[in-house]
């Protein structure tokens, strides 16, 4: 099944048992509170083909809703995308995903400086580290223009925070270590968001299931393949649902890369009892107490 909807009406509970695909015609947005993949295949893109246009999901719902339950082994769970088939997104490649400040960024100002020739447009989030003994001194702005010759970067709005960078690497200085502040790109063209309600985001969850079907036993096996996407506001807080987690995922081989987690509620990335994850290259920002947690893995 080919999705060519600009956005679709609210969906309570999206079961695939097919093959289901964005349409690279148009952008598409995916309204929705449960996405269940039960040995079916939802596809974004492609490797050989990454995604060109805007796609998002929004995962919906609050907090007191009642969950949903998946047969076989899954816990029940809200505001999520289960996934015991085949997930496979893939959105096109950003240049600009970690730079450094080339000057300092004062307190109050929209301007910062960064290297040249980014693929940074406007409206594109990005996040800045601390420099400094305060943890919670990183902060994330929108870009309102960049310019590719000065590394000129102006910001929607003022920086909270002061963050230091200068034109020259530190690390000769400092045994390799290159002290001038991260800025780091969030945005991609593959979004998986969680409706912004209270504080309870979606989650992105995979696993190996077992299921009865016809007096006989049945398995199923999870793999997600993410490149190049942007999971935001999700994880769910005070609990151990993470924004992005694989949950007994024994069998096939996953992978997350180039890709953008960030401003969660609760945990980034939890991966418990599983193996054969690839986690490369990729951005975690703002989450609470943990970015990633592996346990008996």
């Amino acid at each position: 099944m080919i999705l060519d909807v600009e956005e679709t009406p609210k969906i309570k509970v999206l079961k695939i048992h097919g093959r289901l695909t964005f349409s690279d015609e148009m952008d598409v947005h995916l309204r929705v509170k449960h996405v269940s993949i039960r040995g079916g295949e939802f596809h974004i893109g492609s490797s050989f083909a990454p995604y060109e246009h805007n796609a998002r999901i929004t995962l919906l719902g609050v907090k007191d809703e009642n969950a949903q339950f998946f047969d076989g082994t899954w816990l029940p769970g809200s505001k999520m995308i289960a996934n015991a088939g085949l997930l496979s997104f893939y959105g096109q490649q950003r240049t600009g995903r970690v730079t450094r400040l080339q000057a300092p960024a004062f307190k109050d100002t929209t301007e910062i400086q960064v290297e040249t020739l980014l693929d940074w447009v406007a409206g594109d989030r990005i996040a800045l580290a601390p420099t400094s003994y305060k943890y919670e001194a990183g902060e994330d702005v929108i870009i309102s223009s960049y310019d590719r010759e000065t590394g000129i970067a102006t910001l929607e709005t003022p920086l909270v925070w002061y963050h230091w960078g200068q034109a020259t690497s530190t690390a000769n200085d400092f045994n390799g270590l290159d002290m001038r502040g991260e800025v780091v790109l969030l945005s991609r063209n593959i979004v998986v968001a969680g409706e912004d309600v209270e504080s309870w985001g979606g989650r992105v969850i995979t696993g190996d299931s077992m299921e009865f079907s016809n007096g006989e036993i049945v398995f199923k096996y999870g793999q997600t393949l993410m490149d190049n996407v942007e999971i935001y506001n999700c994880s769910q807080q005070d609990s151990y649902d993470a924004a992005i987690g694989w949950n007994s995922a024994i069998t096939l081989e996953s992978s997350v890369t180039n890709s953008a987690i960030h401003n969660g509620l609760g945990w980034a990335v939890h991966i418990e009892q599983s193996k054969n994850v690839v986690f490369d290259n990729n951005v975690m920002f703002n989450f609470r107490p943990f970015g990633l947690v592996v346990e008996a893995s």
